[in-house]
Formats: structure tokens, C-alpha cells, sequence
């Protein structure tokens, strides 16, 4: 496998994943399984804990570095 190595490795990366749109793929497929998370913990009976949980899960799309 190769690493990055030589000069402008990161900037193709960075340049590829954008090309592919890899990021918004990857959103994506995160939003469906929040969706999904949700759904099951919704199957759970009203708690603190679950709602905590789904909060949480919540979050997960919109936190920031």
C-alpha cells in the first residue's frame, strides 16, 4: 500500500475524494444510519437513557472538530 510519501500526496488525495464527492457519499450514508439508529432506539420504551442516546446519535451529523 502506498503512503504519503512524496510532495503533493495529501493535495491528490484531498483532490480525488472532492472528485469522487466522497464526503457528501459519506454524509449520506451516515444520515441513513442515524435515521436507522433512531428508528430502533425508538423501539425502546420512553427513558432518560434512550433519549439521551438519541440525542447523542443526533449530534453526530452536526458536530464540528
Amino acid at each position: 500500500m502506498r503512503r504519503f510519501k512524496e510532495s503533493g500526496d495529501v493535495e491528490k488525495a484531498r483532490k480525488a475524494v472532492q472528485a469522487s464527492q466522497g464526503i457528501k457519499r459519506t454524509y449520506s450514508l451516515a444520515e441513513q444510519y442515524t435515521k436507522e439508529a433512531i428508528r430502533q432506539l425508538n423501539n425502546f420504551s420512553s427513558s432518560d437513557e434512550r433519549n439521551a442516546l438519541i440525542r447523542f446519535t443526533e449530534k453526530l451529523l452536526t458536530r464540528r472538530k
